[in-house]
């Protein structure tokens, strides 16, 4: 049999710190529940953060997937609403025509409007060497003019 070696006196060489398995006690317990506990606060708010920029990204990939289809059907479509200035103009007949500046087509012909005739007769003063007329010839002229369907140039009020 082996004999025990002699114990020899042991000399401190350094200290150090290792992480070494312990027993926990009641202070340890109670300061790991707390610790737990804030763990689970942190936990509930990251959670709920994630739900609303899960909805903040929902809604903006919905806003981004309704502009790629818009585009889209310009694209399919070969054309895109846009605002273009229209030009309205009255004939001495009554006819009103509105008319696209950018191309000239013309969008509507139809029949205008007593306020449309309104401006009319007040873009066409007399002339300077016609002779005045009383007022109750122009409502008179108007009249009959109104009655025909037609528009009376030069006059002033209508009946």
């Amino acid at each position: 049999m082996m004999q025990d070696a002699p114990v020899l006196p042991m000399q401190e060489v350094r200290r150090y710190t290792k992480p070494l398995p312990c027993d926990l006690v009641e202070a340890d317990y109670a300061r790991l529940g707390r610790e737990l506990a804030g763990v689970l606060d942190e936990l509930d708010a990251a959670l709920a953060r994630e739900e609303s920029v899960k909805k903040e990204l929902k809604a903006a990939n919905a806003r981004i997937e309704a502009r790629r289809s818009e585009i889209a059907q310009k694209l399919r479509g070969g054309a895109e609403t846009r605002d273009v200035e229209v030009v309205c103009r009255t004939t001495e007949a009554g006819v009103v025509q509105e008319i696209r500046s950018d191309t000239g087509e013309v969008l509507v012909t139809r029949p205008a409007q007593d306020s449309e005739r309104q401006m009319l007769l007040e873009l066409h003063p007399p002339a300077d060497n016609a002779p005045a007329r009383t007022d109750e010839e122009a409502a008179g002229e108007a009249a009959a003019a109104t009655e025909a369907g037609g528009v009376v140039a030069g006059a002033s009020e209508t009946a």
